[in-house]
């Protein structure tokens, strides 16, 4: 504990005055101006939380789990000869 009040404090001082100005929390869509500058901040406040909590990125892995037949037998042929020693 006598570490993480000063340290959680001491990040609160990172965070930006005007955080709701650039993730747009206050904005409310009135009219087409204000419908607008929701859609910009919406796009900023994206941003953000892709920064804070990225996506893992999705691959196409097509290897499979675990190890193929050929890696197997080698690593067999290894424990065999680490056993005989």
């Amino acid at each position: 504990m006598e570490l993480i009040a000063p340290g959680a404090t001491w990040l609160a001082t990172l965070i930006p005055e005007n955080l709701s100005a650039i993730t747009g929390a206050d904005d409310k869509a009135k009219d087409g101006k204000d419908a607008k500058k929701a859609d910009q901040s919406a796009g900023k406040r994206r941003v953000i939380q892709d920064l804070m909590a990225p996506r893992p990125k999705s691959g196409d892995n097509k290897d499979p789990d675990g190890y193929s037949k050929k890696e197997r037998q080698q690593m067999e042929r290894l424990n065999e000869i680490v056993k005989d020693r």
